[in-house]
């Protein structure tokens, strides 16, 4: 019964040592955590089913967690919400009649997530919302 309870003992400290790392902080998981941005363009007047849409991120060469680049057209229906990087901070959205290559409407705003970003943390799952 004693070298159970030693047995057990010592698997729970293993498991606490994997989940601290020195200075008391947790360790964070591998597992990308969703970070969705969604993006009205009511006040655009215009049918959301007609417009395409890109996304740039100040000082990121990409910030969109998808295989394409951020110059890939998004349709304002269905890739809405967008999953982009942890911890984006500022987003340039620029809509587009489908089809057209003349901007209807480019915007820059900073991103308030929910909960905020937290640089010395791990990342969590958080929204965002960006109006065009």
């Amino acid at each position: 019964m004693l070298e159970k309870s030693w047995g057990a003992l010592c698997l729970a400290g293993v498991v606490v040592a994997g989940t601290v790392t020195g200075c008391g902080h947790q360790a964070c998981d591998s597992m990308l955590r969703r970070t969705d941005v969604s993006i009205d363009f009511s006040r655009l007047g215009t049918s959301w089913e007609n417009l395409e849409y890109t996304v740039n991120c100040p000082g990121k060469e990409s910030c969109v967690y998808t295989p394409d680049t951020d110059t890939k057209r998004h349709a304002a229906v269905a890739d809405n919400p967008l999953w982009i990087a942890h911890g984006t901070k500022t987003m340039e959205v620029t809509v587009y009649l489908t089809g057209s290559t003349t901007p209807l409407a480019k915007t820059t705003a900073e991103l308030e997530w929910d909960p905020p970003f937290d640089p010395s943390a791990c990342s969590t799952t958080a929204t965002a919302n960006f109006v065009v």
